[in-house]
């Protein structure tokens, strides 16, 4: 253990240490006093633990093994009150270490189950230092049959609770190799955003990171006597510009005329960022074009709050075209927003979008040919790549004849690869309710409150991910219900000609995708 403290570095093994306390203050003596009385934990040595500190001193080593016992004694959910007051009142960043190494300690004793306590050690005392080292862990355990220690790392996750940490949880959500943990996470996040009252899209608004950057959506990289700015392209993938404004694919390396210390700084904030936007771009750039194909809308405010100042999500939403609705649907304005966040129509003129506006992503299908040129000669006079296909996307109809019914029957009998339909989950869709001996027979989408699309198959998915599938399936009917997936008690189904013609051509897009195997 002392090693893996020496080897991580974050321990606090170097400069000086903060005085050891000498009074505990009222707080820490009433709730110690509370805890004395605890089981304690023989496995940990508290000796080697990081200092953990408060005000301006550190715990005594004679009070972490009551503190350890408090940890034992907690769960996620009711933390003892000594643990509630430490991490009230502890520097964030000791107590980061401080629990992190608890965890390690519990790695290196094997796991026991009944010490997962000091997992939750993390989820009561970890930042959004932790948070960042958690989450490719808990990508990567099932793949080392570790399913359920994954699971409890979602709920660590969500007890740290901070922006990055709930960060992290909605990039698993989003996308893993591993489905049975995706759809955990979702119903995590599900459940996070229902306890704080709104969707999970409303959530994930507020949940995305500004990395730091700067107003502009730009950040100083900054080596003394060099400096550089870092920019992003319509993938999300930063560069840095150096002082003559030429592009550059990677931050250089700091020279013997560099400011030692700045440099140093530099490198490891373009290190952390180019990892956290690799979790991110992704993630966001599918929400966006979820979004469109939803008609998810916002306020005008929540707009320009969420999106327009956002420091990052401003490099993808200049190079998408945005409309104002009318209270009945229709499309009244299309805009883009400008390099100095201002608003401008397809002739470049400006315009005001009123903060009680409704403003949603424009889909192709609600733009004449005339206007959808007009909008390609302005992203290709400013030189703005797409993040993905909008003014060039494929779009779909439904024939007269299947107008007249409640099933989409043009798929049927198609036979797709079992992969394939499990690529759906990275477009929005999710996996049905196990049936009998785990069996999955449908995936679904929900369009949007009350609107849910079913897609059925014939041999079935395998409830914990694709061990025992058959490597093709057989495709159904879709239909269109109002928020229940189960094939089997399917009810209050729509007629196909009652939904609207984004929906339509966003579900057979979803579905033609799969091609057809063999």
């Amino acid at each position: 253990l002392a090693e893996l403290r020496r080897a991580s570095g974050d321990g606090g093994d170097d400069g000086p240490r903060a005085p050891e306390m000498t009074t505990p203050p009222p707080w820490l003596q009433s709730a110690l006093l509370a805890a004395g009385k605890l089981k304690a934990v023989p496995w940990i040595d508290a000796a080697v633990l990081p200092d953990l500190i408060i005000g301006e001193e550190r715990l005594t080593a004679s009070h972490v093994p009551t503190l350890l016992s408090a940890l034992a004694a907690s769960t996620l959910e009711a933390p003892h009150p000594l643990v509630a007051d430490v991490r009230n009142h502890a520097q964030a960043a000791s107590r980061d270490a401080f629990a992190w190494r608890v965890f390690e300690a519990w790695l290196t004793n094997g796991t026991p189950p009944k010490d997962k306590w000091a997992f939750m050690a993390v989820g009561h005392f970890g930042s959004d230092i932790s948070a960042r080292k958690l989450a490719p862990l808990i990508r990567a355990w099932p793949g080392e049959s570790q399913h359920q220690r994954a699971v409890l790392g979602l709920d660590v996750l969500g007890a740290i609770g901070s922006d990055v940490a709930l960060m992290m949880l909605n990039g698993i959500a989003q996308k893993v190799k591993f489905k049975a943990l995706q759809e955990r996470a979702r119903e995590k996040m599900d459940a996070i955003a229902a306890k704080r009252g709104m969707t999970a899209e409303q959530l994930a608004d507020r949940l995305v990171p500004d990395l730091d950057l700067e107003d502009d959506g730009s950040k100083t990289l900054d080596f003394g006597p060099r400096s550089f700015r870092v920019g992003f392209d319509e993938a999300l993938s930063p560069f840095v510009v150096d002082a003559t404004g030429t592009r550059l694919k990677d931050l250089p390396k700091p020279n013997s005329k560099d400011d030692a210390t700045l440099s140093a700084e530099a490198v490891e904030t373009w290190k952390a960022m180019k990892k956290d936007v690799r979790a991110l771009a992704s993630i966001q750039i599918t929400r966006l074009e979820l979004a469109m194909g939803n008609a998810r809308r916002w306020s005008g405010e929540e707009f320009r709050n969420f999106f327009v100042e956002h420091p990052l999500l401003t490099h993808l939403v200049r190079r998408l075209v945005w409309g104002v609705y009318a209270a009945d649907g229709s499309m009244q304005q299309t805009f883009r927003v400008a390099e100095d966040r201002s608003y401008a129509d397809q002739h470049d003129d400006a315009i005001t979008v009123a903060p009680d506006a409704v403003v949603g992503i424009v889909h192709r299908l609600h733009l004449t040919d005339t206007v959808a040129g007009a909008w390609g000669k302005v992203f290709g006079d400013y030189e703005l790549t797409q993040p993905y296909e909008q003014l060039a996307r494929e779009v779909f109809a439904l024939t007269p004849t299947e107008r007249t019914g409640t099933a989409l029957k043009r798929f049927e009998n198609r036979v797709v690869e079992t992969k394939k339909i499990l690529g759906l989950l990275s477009r929005g869709w999710r996996k049905g309710t196990a049936q009998d001996a785990g069996c999955i027979f449908e995936v679904y989408k929900n369009i949007r409150p009350g609107l849910v699309a079913v897609l059925p198959f014939e041999m079935g998915l395998n409830a914990g991910g694709m061990e025992y599938v058959d490597p093709t399936q057989k495709l159904g009917t879709i239909d269109f219900g109002t928020d229940d997936p189960n094939w089997s008690t399917r009810s209050n189904l729509f007629d196909l000609s009652t939904i609207d013609d984004v929906t339509l051509s966003e579900v057979i897009r979803d579905v033609e995708s799969m091609g057809t195997a063999g």
